[in-house]
């Protein structure tokens, strides 16, 4: 008997850390992703008032083409290799 419990026990171990790890697994997916997200974000080119309305503070340059307007962030904290 003892040793059937000490096998059920076992059993459960195991299950909960195939559990677990699937859930490290999901949980390390969705952390690629929001940083993947994030890091596209940064890199978007915005146009009109939704660019005027994200970086109020930031200075911008805009440059009018075919209809469009593109806000363009110039801040430095945004170019490379400037501080």
């Amino acid at each position: 008997m003892a040793i059937d419990q000490i096998k059920k026990c076992a059993e459960l171990a195991l299950y909960q850390t195939a559990i677990l790890n699937d859930e490290i697994t999901r949980l390390q997916e969705a952390v690629q992703q929001q940083k993947k997200k994030k890091l596209q974000d940064s890199r978007t080119i915005l146009t009109g008032t939704e660019g005027r309305r994200r970086t109020p503070d930031q200075k911008q340059s805009v440059e009018e083409g075919d209809g469009d307007i593109i806000v363009s962030n110039t801040s430095a904290k945004n170019m490379p290799g400037k501080l």
